[in-house]
């Protein structure tokens, strides 16, 4: 299982690289490359992912003033989404790192303009949105790091790659194709989806708030309050076993792959379900 220490360092690290980009962009006119606006095009940066391929990068980051909107959306397709709540702000930021690697540099430079980020401010929702062609030969992906109000609803979705949602007081919900979920320090109702990957959340959970958590070929983690009350399920339709620790689940009934019962007074909803996979539930003290 992935701490919250492991959280913490990997949103450390990512900080981190943000600062440096930050502070790169008073001297990047001096800098091979050119800037426009808010997009830095590095086309003089150049590494490999592997041996055949050459990838070169851009970064744009959009700060976008909160007016009424109450949640964000975003649907990305390669790379990493990390969404961090921030208490007492009224803005989106957004840091989005785009890679394009094709077998040449003239290539990669040549399409890097291929993908682009779409933001759109509706009346309630803010949704960003990852814009890019087919591969054509080429590889795609997109690393974002986006900061949102703590009160925002967030939901996202991803077709390659992880997804972290961190410190959010409102319900959250991801789908992810090939790739883990990972949410922590979320206070609300969580659901989420995964085909290929693990979900770990650690969720505080509300009176009659639903956290649904469903992956076809992964583990499931989950650690809630001791104190949380609702209708429990778990079920493995294939391969693995459900364990639960320092929880007291009254009334239960089922085996090592299918288990059910009541949390507390039963005023909300788990269900849990992977095909393939380990199901783990931890009960912590809330402090």
């Amino acid at each position: 299982m992935l701490t919250n220490q492991t959280i913490f360092t990997h949103l450390f690290i990512r900080s981190i690289s943000i600062i440096v980009l930050i502070l790169c962009f008073g001297f990047l006119l001096g800098c091979s490359g050119d800037v426009n606006g808010s997009q830095w095009h590095l086309h003089g940066r150049e590494f490999r992912f592997n041996d055949n391929d050459v990838t070169v990068e851009k970064i744009i980051q959009e700060d976008i003033s909160v007016q009424n909107q109450i949640s964000v959306n975003v649907e990305a397709t390669n790379g990493e989404i990390l969404i961090t709540g921030q208490v007492n702000t009224d803005r989106i930021l957004v840091n989005a790192r785009i890679f394009v690697s094709s077998d040449t540099q003239a290539d990669a430079d040549l399409h890097l303009d291929d993908i682009d980020i779409l933001v759109t401010e509706g009346t309630h929702e803010i949704s960003i949105e990852t814009v890019q062609p087919v591969f054509d030969g080429r590889g795609y992906r997109v690393e974002y790091d986006i900061i949102v109000p703590d009160s925002f609803e967030v939901v996202a979705s991803q077709v390659n790659g992880d997804i972290i949602v961190f410190n959010i007081q409102n319900s959250v919900e991801l789908v992810n194709e090939n790739g883990n979920i990972i949410m922590s320090e979320i206070v609300g109702g969580a659901l989420a989806e995964v085909e290929n990957g693990f979900i770990e959340a650690h969720v505080i959970l509300p009176v009659n708030e639903v956290i649904d958590l469903n992956t076809n070929n992964g583990s499931l983690d989950l650690s809630i309050p001791v104190s949380t009350s609702a209708d429990f399920s778990a079920f493995i339709s294939g391969i693995g076993e459900i364990d639960v620790y320092n929880l007291d689940i009254m009334d239960s009934s089922g085996t090592k792959k299918l288990l059910k019962g009541i949390l507390g007074n039963g005023e909300g909803t788990i269900s849990l379900m992977t095909a393939i996979g380990d199901i783990e539930v931890l009960g912590f003290e809330r402090q």
